[in-house]
């Protein structure tokens, strides 16, 4: 409770951020680097060590990866040096609570990317270029259309690194976790952690569970490589090829989706026009 009674966001998906903040600052003698998850992401396969995924430039402090269902920068996990630049930015994302617009902002999932806009730009009008689609959205649809216009404009000047301190895994690029309902549960030995592991959403086949018995975590021992309560349901055990052929059919499919969201992003940007003489582009 002592960090988080530091922190005066009242939506603790920013809260949050500030508590990490706090802990990192409290911890900066002791603790390298933090790999935060969100409470439904759970290991699938334990062979695997989170150093793998520790980026080989000494300048990099933050990890974050792109989701393969649509154009977002998640939110949920990202790997973090404890520097005082990384704090500095948790703080900046967690301080956005009380800057967000009146609008289906998604919280700290949608502010993320304009903390990457704010970043990356030193003009205000070039940072706030999407942000007028960030201000009238009303559903998902429009916040999908604010997250491809960030990705579009961050794409442009350096592709997946901001501020030549924070990473972003694209998708198709090994990362530490993914979304398990994207392949139906099936998994394999590329993969490390799966998200959207939520004991409700089972019953209402979003997820199936992978093990063949509930965790004994009294079996749990550090450095026991014979991974005791990783016994696996066959049917969910996949080849690489299988399952990174399912990642490029979504990726396929949702480069497509992205197409269209800029085009209408295009004819949003020409309503708004007040010049009579501009060209419809989809005339």
């Amino acid at each position: 409770m002592k960090y988080a009674n530091k922190c005066n966001q009242t939506d603790f998906y920013f809260k949050r951020h500030c508590i990490l903040a706090n802990f990192m600052e409290d911890n900066s003698k002791t603790i390298e680097y933090v790999l935060y998850i969100d409470a439904d992401m759970a290991v699938i396969n334990p062979c695997h060590r989170i150093q793998d995924y520790i980026d080989d430039d000494p300048e990099i402090d933050m990890i974050f990866y792109e989701r393969y269902f649509n154009h977002e920068f998640a939110a949920g996990s990202f790997i973090i040096r404890n520097t005082n630049y990384s704090i500095s930015i948790l703080r900046y994302w967690s301080e956005y609570s009380f800057r967000v617009p009146k609008s289906f902002h998604g919280t700290d999932n949608g502010a993320i990317h304009q903390v990457f806009m704010d970043l990356s730009f030193n003009e205000t009008s070039k940072q706030k270029q999407c942000y007028d689609l960030w201000e009238i959205s009303e559903n998902y649809e429009d916040l999908f259309t604010f997250q491809a216009c960030t990705k579009d404009a961050l794409s442009k000047i350096s592709p997946f690194i901001i501020n030549n301190k924070i990473k972003i895994i694209p998708k198709m690029s090994p990362g530490w976790v993914r979304d398990g309902w994207l392949t139906n549960t099936l998994w394999s030995s590329e993969d490390f952690m799966l998200h959207g592991f939520k004991e409700a959403e089972i019953s209402i086949g979003k997820w199936a569970f992978p093990f063949l018995d509930k965790f004994n975590m009294s079996k749990c021992h550090y450095g026991d490589a014979s991974f005791p309560n990783f016994k696996y349901v066959k049917d969910y055990v996949a080849t690489e090829e299988r399952v990174r052929n399912l990642l490029g059919l979504e990726t396929m499919k949702v480069h497509t989706n992205y197409v269209n969201f800029l085009r209408k992003i295009q004819l949003i940007r020409f309503v708004q026009s007040k010049d009579k003489n501009k060209v419809n582009p989809f005339l």
